[in-house]
């Protein structure tokens, strides 16, 4: 176990973030890699952004646009090698990310995918982190109950799990949840315990403005993790919107959805206001936030760090 794939799909990309991204890569003190990035039918071609790199772990793919999970399928199957790294187009790699993956996956055989404590940017500015739960179990509780232990951009993974998992099976935002729940049911999971990844939050991201989809793709997720869970078969997308309404929620579960929607939007707000150097609408959201999710609110207080330890 020496390579990398690290896949990186792109999608009408900021060209200096992706080129920022693009380098981080190239960057890693861990050399055995390459970097497959697939062009999804951008405006602006990536050729056009990536063209001066000359680099020859940089491979270059294009077609017209598919989404984000046939993105991700196609360069699962273009991958040379057994181990697979995920990485977005506005996002930075720290230096030594590969490298302190690719070891904690040497050392610990049974598990299937890691991930890494990550700082949110935005813009040029460190804003803040969220402390991921570095256990297996610990994970496994979150991802059942529909909450973000892993980071997406920042996971590494074994190929041959993601094929045995059916790789990305939910189109449109909130497919993440699904795949890292059959991959965890294959395996151990796990975060190491370093900030690798500035992870970028940004207002017109596709997780801010489309935070109704990504919870009624979560909700199908953990419905049919709760149906393979019992031995019972799998709903496709539309038997499961029929099967929320012939089971409408109580109000209670419908109240508790719509506050976790609102109250991520509001923290995710706030950390982009927070960089643009607004001040006491800042604190108004967070208090916002911290009211209707308190303990997510705590959690998020308490392993905040200074920027400055991030570039450590």
């Amino acid at each position: 176990m020496t390579g990398i794939s690290v896949i990186l799909p792109v999608y009408n990309a900021d060209p200096k973030q992706l080129s920022d991204a693009v380098i981080s890569v190239l960057d890693q003190t861990y050399q055995d890699f390459e970097l497959l990035v697939l062009d999804d039918g951008s405006k602006i071609p990536v050729c056009e952004t990536l063209g001066h790199i000359k680099d020859q772990r940089l491979k270059l793919f294009t077609r017209e646009n598919k989404g984000l999970s046939a993105s991700l399928n196609e360069l699962i199957q273009l991958s040379s090698f057994e181990i697979v790294a995920r990485m977005d187009s506005d996002d930075v790699c720290l230096p030594r990310r590969l490298e302190l993956q690719m070891e904690f996956l040497r050392r610990h055989p049974d598990v299937v995918m890691v991930g890494t404590q990550v700082v949110f940017i935005s813009g040029a500015q460190l804003i803040s982190t969220r402390r991921f739960p570095v256990c297996g179990s610990e994970i496994r509780k979150q991802l059942l109950r529909g909450r973000f232990p892993l980071c997406h951009p920042a996971v590494m993974f074994r190929k041959k799990v993601a094929l045995s998992a059916g790789c990305y099976r939910i189109d449109g935002p909130g497919e993440d949840l699904d795949f890292f729940l059959r991959i965890s049911e294959i395996g151990d999971v796990a975060n190491v315990d370093e900030i690798l990844l500035q992870y970028r939050i940004q207002g017109n991201s596709l997780s801010t403005t489309k935070l109704k989809d990504v919870y009624e793709n979560y909700r199908f997720a953990l419905l049919n993790a709760r149906r393979r869970a019992a031995g019972e078969i799998e709903l496709d997308k539309g038997t499961f919107v029929d099967f929320e309404r012939r089971h409408a929620w109580s109000f209670l579960n419908q109240l508790k959805f719509r506050t976790n929607v609102f109250a991520e939007l509001c923290f995710r707000r706030a950390l982009i206001m927070r960089a643009e150097g607004f001040g006491l609408s800042v604190l108004a959201l967070y208090f916002v936030a911290a009211a209707m999710r308190p303990v997510g609110a705590i959690n998020r207080m308490w392993t905040r760090i200074a920027p400055k330890a991030a570039r450590n």
